[in-house]
């Protein structure tokens, strides 16, 4: 078995940790495309509990898929279960409680970083028209 290299494999990772937390029944679970935009991360996963013990359950997933490939995140904001960041260096894991999504918006800040696509997500595959694009769709209501 080949180690897991996170460098080259940040999107496999993102994809993961996404699956692992619609899973969980994570709300709207999305990923976002940092690459050429920002050097926080390479990937953004957003998703939303409908409540503080949905919230913990789900960031309990995405530190087990983080864990499992050897990387230990970083948490902040687990106490509260409100807004927690699970920081897994390449890719950093946003887990909202409803009312927090909607008020901080994140996903209108970084509206132009394309949505990656993957199985689980329930986004529609769309012929690429070119490669800044890739992945990307109008905003799901």
């Amino acid at each position: 078995m080949r180690e897991f290299d996170v460098e080259n494999d940040a999107e496999t990772l993102a994809v993961k940790v996404a699956e692992a937390l619609i899973v969980k029944k994570g709300q709207k679970t999305r990923i976002l495309s940092l690459r050429g935009l920002s050097i926080i991360a390479d990937y953004f996963v957003l998703t939303s509990g409908t409540s503080r013990p949905h919230v913990q359950a789900l960031f309990e997933a995405a530190c087990d898929v983080f864990l499992a490939t050897g990387i230990r995140p970083r948490i902040e904001g687990a106490e509260a279960r409100r807004w927690v960041l699970v920081d897994g260096g390449n890719v950093v894991v946003h887990i909202f409680h409803e009312e927090e999504r909607e008020y901080y918006g994140l996903e209108r800040i970084w509206s132009d970083a394309p949505e990656v696509v993957f199985p689980a997500s329930g986004v529609p595959e769309r012929p690429v028209s070119d490669s800044v694009h890739v992945g990307r769709h109008e905003s799901r209501g």
